[in-house]
């Protein structure tokens, strides 16, 4: 994933992207709080994808100087259960100590904060922003009866602490997360009581040393202040309480591996509840990336991973079946159903409520959707779903029309071949074509399923090159091949991020290890293990928490070398993701996968937040980057998260839980020999194997002339219906041997193309 650079919106929107903690509660309401730097950051409502609160600070005083607790990183986190995101955070600064107890109302649209300052002499001041008004930035700020009214949009919040305020006020504060509100203090207007613009920032003194501040959301004046009102009445304690209830009742919903170490059996639960925490209250299966915009602060993204994207939302479901949670599994399958296209694609990535916010087309993200249901159905655990079928045959359809090449690889980046989309292609295909009603499309689907994975080798392994003689190996595995292998060349790849077009031979990653995860390759084979040996020598370094992987030479998604943020150029940084996918090679040829789930533990953050990237040079402490620890990038991501329970959950098994039982007995993880190679006029070939079947195949009914050798007789003939929008004109191969045939295509859209395929006699 890369994030998306946006100038509409105002500056400074979003908080760091290194978050401590995603905060909620499992109800009725639809508010979520994260917690960075000890302190509150972005306040969502009523949908992850929508940021009201920037963020929520706090400064001590002991009379002559201020401290932003932001600025210190002595704090402590702790929470009632790995599993229970409800935190509470000690600070201790100037000789005092200030506790924050974070809840989020499970009923109310209200976020609580408890707080205690321990000292002499101490003063605690908060500092509000909000940013109600994305779109145009006017936030209005007003002060009245003792509580801040603040409104934007169609969007109001209220903010009142139970003890009272000694004094209230605003200010307009231009400035980024990491700057302090302690120099701030003199530009605060006490005595106003109204401001607007898109900078304001609400700022009180509090009245006690300890309390309960309450912000309430509602889409009218009123309502925000009864909701605070109410949630204050009930009481912190009880609200905190009715909110782990919450939780301990979910955590019985699913069954952690078995023959875990602690500290993996601990992540298993985090990386759970951070999953169940980050889906929407409104849509529910809908999951997004993120609650966090990579580099916040840094960057005017107007999503940044607030959004869904369906390879990520997939992963999730099949992380939940992992845990025996076929409840929630279920549920995002339901809500990929509701939001896939007419085509039969689903949308790069999209908002909750599944409005499309990119419009590139990545195979894959097709391909995992259809994986998903595949395996809830194997399992039995489809339940009633309606109009499976036809979601599952639309999917189909498209994949076999838009394929081999996709668009963008899963990076969102190049165009071609990716040995980790065609992967998925083929087992998903398989994997649907028993929910296919019609036998003649199965049967076409699963030819179409085994002549991409006879090719997989031709189009995507090469030998002889720099790399081979560097490893000293005969071969290995490509992360993707130009169009431009049809033509028997692999050219270069265009890198968006670096702005360079990098030759393919160079471009190797852990994508192979797909081929024997989805039981295409055994895990074993002589080109698996060649290809290792060059991946760990160009993608891996070993950090002080263990073996990392980049996506892929040169990448360019990352902070700088000196640390500074990624702003569309950078360096790219190590992927937690990729240890877990080389954990599952690992299973695979029956080593020890300790290792790899050892360090994606130690990738985490304090609270075992697993990010998207990790630092891998020397540590910059002024940007909080030290070596194997997360950087500005984005913590969590989910899909991290997702494939940590993934390889956890392999442990017993000894297999991916991605693996169909329909693609292991279909191929036993070896090369199929088809008996019909399916040529396009936008993936041809020029010879065809001897005894093997010729389908001239396109999505539109066509007419044919072709001539064979020696002969060259001028033949016609009509296409017939293949299945699924195809159609298709077949030469059975006794009639092609040793001769090579010419053909000119007339198609009933008007289209035409030629084309010549030699026939081997050998």
């Amino acid at each position: 994933m890369n994030a998306a650079n946006t100038d509409q919106i105002q500056p400074s929107i979003w908080c760091s992207a290194a978050k401590d903690l995603i905060v909620t509660s499992l109800g009725s309401s639809r508010i979520w709080a994260t917690v960075q730097n000890g302190s509150v950051t972005e306040i969502f409502w009523p949908s992850t994808g929508r940021a009201q609160v920037r963020d929520l600070s706090f400064v001590i005083s002991d009379g002559k100087r201020f401290v932003d607790v932001r600025a210190s990183d002595t704090y402590e986190l702790s929470s009632p259960k790995p599993f229970i995101p409800l935190p509470t955070l000690v600070h201790h600064a100037l000789g005092f100590q200030l506790e924050l107890s974070v809840v989020c109302d499970p009923v109310r649209e209200v976020v609580l904060i408890h707080y205690r300052l321990q000292g002499d002499h101490a003063q605690l001041y908060c500092f509000l922003t909000p940013r109600l008004a994305v779109i145009n930035g006017a936030n209005a700020i007003k002060v009245k009866d003792d509580a801040f009214i603040i409104a934007g949009d169609d969007r109001h919040l209220h903010f009142r602490c139970d003890q009272g305020f000694i004094r209230q006020g605003a200010g307009h504060f231009d400035r980024t997360c990491c700057d302090s509100y302690t120099s701030q203090l003199d530009a605060v207007e006490w005595k106003s009581t109204e401001i607007e613009g898109n900078d304001v920032t609400a700022v009180a003194e509090l009245n006690a040393p300890e309390g309960v501040l309450a912000l309430g959301f509602a889409f009218r004046e009123k309502g925000s202040e009864t909701l605070a009102r109410s949630s204050l009445a009930e009481g912190f304690a009880s609200v905190m309480s009715r909110a782990q209830a919450g939780w301990q009742a979910w955590r019985k919903k699913f069954h952690a591996p078995e023959h875990l170490t602690p500290r993996w059996f601990s992540e298993v639960e985090i990386s759970a509840a951070v999953l169940k925490a980050c889906e929407e209250r409104l849509y529910p299966g809908a999951l997004v990336a993120s609650l966090c915009a990579p580099w916040g602060g840094t960057r005017n993204d107007l999503a940044g991973y607030h959004l869904v994207w369906p390879r990520d939302s997939a992963k999730m479901g099949f992380a939940m079946i992992a845990l025996e949670n076929f409840d929630d599994a279920r549920q995002m399958a339901t809500y990929l159903l509701a939001t896939q296209q007419p085509d039969g694609s689903w949308s790069q990535n999209f908002y909750p409520d599944g409005e499309s916010y990119w419009h590139g087309s990545q195979l894959d993200e097709t391909g995992f959707p259809l994986l998903l249901v595949a395996k809830l159905y194997e399992m039995g655990e489809l339940g009633n779903l309606r109009g499976i079928h036809e979601m599952v045959r639309q999917a189909c359809k498209y994949l076999v029309s838009a394929g081999p090449v996709t668009l963008e690889d899963r990076w969102e980046e190049s165009k071609g071949i990716s040995i980790f989309a065609l992967a998925v292609i083929i087992a998903s295909i398989v994997g649907a074509a028993p929910l296919l009603k019609d036998e003649h499309e199965r049967q076409y689907l699963l030819s179409y399923a085994d002549y991409l994975n006879r090719r997989i080798e031709d189009w995507l392994y090469v030998e002889h090159t720099d790399l081979t003689r560097k490893y000293e190996v005969d071969g290995y595995y490509l992360r993707m091949a130009t169009t431009s292998i049809f033509e028997g060349e692999h050219g270069k790849m265009r890198i968006a991020n670096r702005n360079a077009n990098i030759d393919v031979v160079d471009m190797v990653a852990v994508d192979y290890m797909y081929l024997p995860r989805l039981g295409l390759r055994q895990a074993d084979d002589r080109r698996m293990r060649d290809t290792l040996k060059v991946v760990e020598g160009e993608v891996c370094v070993v950090t002080p928490a263990g073996p990392g992987f980049y996506r892929y030479p040169r990448d360019a998604y990352g902070e700088h070398d000196d640390g500074s943020p990624f702003d569309g150029t950078g360096r790219g940084r190590l992927w937690p993701l990729l240890t877990g996918e080389r954990g599952h090679l690992a299973i695979a040829l029956g080593e020890d996968p300790s290792a790899y789930l050892d360090a994606m533990c130690q990738m985490s953050n304090r609270a075992g937040l697993i990010p998207e990237q990790i630092w891998d040079a020397a540590s910059i402490p002024e940007h909080h980057l030290f070596p194997g620890k997360p950087t500005g990038s984005a913590t969590p991501l989910l899909w991290a998260h997702a494939e940590y329970l993934s390889l956890a959950s392999a442990l017993p098994t000894g297999k991916s839980i991605e693996l169909l039982d329909a693609v292991q007995q279909r191929y036993g993880g070896r090369r199929p020999e088809p008996n019909v190679w399916h040529w396009r006029p936008d993936a041809p070939f020029g010879r065809l194997p001897r005894g093997i079947d010729l389908l001239i195949d396109l999505s539109s009914p066509f007419k044919i002339r072709y001539a064979m050798s020696p002969t060259h007789t001028a033949r016609p003939e009509a296409s017939s219906r293949l299945g699924l929008g195809r159609h298709g004109v077949r030469l059975p191969a006794a009639s092609l041997g040793g001769r090579t045939i010419e053909f000119n295509i007339t198609a009933e859209d008007g289209s035409t193309a030629a084309g010549f395929v030699q026939s081997s006699a050998v």
